[in-house]
């Protein structure tokens, strides 16, 4: 060290035989502190960003150098210098998540990845089934109108009487009949 009784600085880790205080490796004997981890001052040791962080440079000085994992990705384990991967179909990673399966996707909704939330299933689609990565086709003879909301049982909307609905229709009065014919409710 340069002074007697100095301690290595924040962002370096330091060998007892170290001669600086921010060393440059160049002498064996300390070093700036690696991407995916920190260095507090006095540091002898480097120190592993915890698992759902990462950090992508050198000389991390805290724990709070320490990225979230980025929203849509995880990081399952410590001192990463980036994400992992994108979350799994059918699930959502807000940020700072361990798991590529972190949050299910609601009924009603459907996640790819790399998505940050969810989404809702479209009109003409619905999803009954959580952790999804898409919605399912409104069924011939029903209604799956999301205007006020995610469609997720189909069979308690039945096609109007006065009108068809074939696969995928969105709303009630989408399909009237033809002229001189009619249809039941509920029928396709």
């Amino acid at each position: 060290m340069t002074a007697p009784g100095s301690e290595c600085a924040p962002g370096y880790f330091c060998l007892k035989n170290s001669t600086s205080a921010s060393p440059d490796g160049a002498d064996g004997t300390g070093w700036p502190c690696h991407a995916g981890h920190y260095c507090p001052q006095g540091t002898t040791v480097q120190r592993l960003c915890p698992q759902g962080t990462f950090n992508n440079y050198t000389k991390g000085e805290s724990v709070d150098d320490c990225e979230n994992c980025t929203a849509g990705f995880h990081c399952p384990s410590s001192g990463l210098t980036s994400p992992k991967g994108p979350c799994s179909p059918g699930y959502y990673c807000p940020g700072g998540d361990t798991t590529a399966d972190s949050v299910p996707c609601d009924v009603g909704h459907y996640c790819v990845s790399p998505f940050t939330d969810q989404s809702p299933c479209a009109s003409g689609s619905y999803q009954d089934e959580s952790a999804r990565s898409s919605c399912k086709v409104c069924p011939a003879g029903f209604v799956c109108n999301a205007t006020h909301g995610p469609v997720v049982n189909p069979n308690q909307y039945a096609c109007p009487r006065g009108h068809y609905c074939p696969n995928g229709t969105k709303y009630g009065e989408e399909h009237p009949c033809p002229k001189g014919r009619f249809g039941k409710l509920g029928e396709g």
